[in-house]
C-alpha cells in the first residue's frame, strides 16, 4: 500500500510533469494555465496503486487531468459576439489550447495500449458534455438543477475509471467528495457575490446549502471508513478541503 508520503511526492512529480507538458510561450502569453485539483490526483494514485505500475498510474491520471483541462478550457469560451481584435484573439487561442489539451491527453492514453481505457475517457467526454448541456442556464426552467447531473460533471471519469477496476467504494467517494467540493466553492461564490454558471450554477436554495453540505461531509467520512489505508488520509484531504474558501487555494501550492 503506497504511504501518504509517497502520495504527495506522487503528486507534486504528476503536477510537474503536467504543467511542462502543457507549456507553451505562446498561449501562456495570452490565457492562464490550468489549476489542476490535487484531491483527485492523490485520490486517482491512491486508488490505481494497487492496479498499475508507477509509471502507468501517472500517464493515466495525466490524461485525466489533461481531459479535465481541456472541458474546462473548452468551458470558459464565451459566444457572445465580440468586437475588439484582441478579445477575439484569445477566444480563438481560448479554444486552441482545450484542442491542444486534447491532443496531449490521447497521445499518453495510446502509449497506454489500452482501447478499453480510451473507450472509456469517450464515454466520460459525452456523459459530462451531455450534463453540462443540461444544466446549461438557457436549459433551466428553474432554479434548481438535478445533483446527479452535477455528479457527472464533476467526477464521472474518475468514476468510470474506479468502476473499471471494481473499486466500488473509491467509485462512491469520487461522487460525495466531488459534488461537496463544487457546493462549498457555490456557497463561496454565493457569499462573496459572484455570479454563478453553467456548473457553477446553484441547484438549490441558498438556505438549503449548507444542510447538503453537511449531509455529504458526513457521507465522505462514511465512505471513507470502508477504503482500508487511506481512510485518514481521505479525511485530511476532506478538513483541508472544508477549511479553505476556494480549491485553487490548495492547488496553487502545489505549483509554488
Amino acid at each position: 500500500m503506497v504511504s501518504t508520503e509517497e502520495l504527495n511526492i506522487q503528486v507534486e512529480t504528476i503536477s510537474s510533469r503536467f504543467y511542462k507538458l502543457i507549456e507553451h510561450t505562446y498561449l501562456q502569453q495570452h490565457i492562464n494555465s490550468p489549476v489542476i485539483d490535487t484531491d483527485k490526483v492523490s485520490f486517482l494514485y491512491a486508488m490505481l496503486s494497487k492496479h498499475l505500475s508507477s509509471q502507468d498510474s501517472q500517464s493515466l491520471i495525466l490524461s485525466a487531468i489533461l481531459l479535465q483541462s481541456a472541458l474546462d478550457v473548452h468551458e470558459e469560451v464565451s459566444l457572445e459576439k465580440l468586437e475588439a481584435e484582441h478579445a477575439k484573439k484569445e477566444r480563438q487561442l481560448t479554444v486552441l489550447a482545450g484542442d491542444y489539451y486534447s491532443s496531449l491527453y490521447y497521445y499518453l492514453l495510446a502509449q497506454l495500449k489500452s482501447p478499453e481505457m480510451i473507450r472509456i475517457f469517450s464515454r466520460s467526454i459525452q456523459e459530462i458534455n451531455e450534463s453540462k448541456m443540461n444544466v446549461y442556464p438557457s436549459n433551466l426552467n428553474q432554479s434548481t438543477i438535478q445533483i446527479d447531473e452535477v455528479m457527472i460533471i464533476e467526477s464521472k471519469l474518475l468514476q468510470n475509471i474506479s468502476s473499471y477496476f471494481k473499486e466500488d467504494n473509491w467509485t462512491r467517494l469520487f461522487r460525495h467528495f466531488f459534488l461537496l467540493k463544487r457546493l462549498r466553492l457555490n456557497s463561496e461564490r454565493i457569499t462573496n457575490g459572484k455570479n454563478i454558471t453553467l456548473t457553477n450554477a446553484r441547484f438549490d436554495k441558498e438556505e438549503q446549502l449548507e444542510a447538503k453540505c453537511e449531509w455529504l461531509k458526513d457521507k465522505v467520512i462514511e465512505i471513507a471508513s470502508t477504503i482500508q489505508g487511506f481512510d485518514s488520509f481521505i479525511i485530511e484531504r476532506l478538513e483541508n478541503m472544508l477549511k479553505i474558501a476556494t480549491p485553487k487555494n490548495d492547488e496553487r501550492k502545489v505549483r509554488e
